[in-house]
């Protein structure tokens, strides 16, 4: 699945504010509620963790 650079950066710019408030490694589950709900099938594993490395 191709994710559209848009939708790349609201995950990764999602997951960098919950580390900044204190989660060390956001999962997918706290990604995907940050931005407001959606599909966990648009958040793979490397995406969200290369956003907190």
């Amino acid at each position: 699945m191709t994710i559209k650079p848009e939708i790349r950066q609201r995950i990764i710019d999602a997951a960098e504010k919950l580390v900044s408030e204190g989660i060390d490694r956001p999962t997918n589950e706290q990604v995907r509620e940050c931005l407001g709900g959606g599909s966990c099938r648009i958040f793979p594993r490397s995406c969200v963790s290369g956003a907190i490395a």
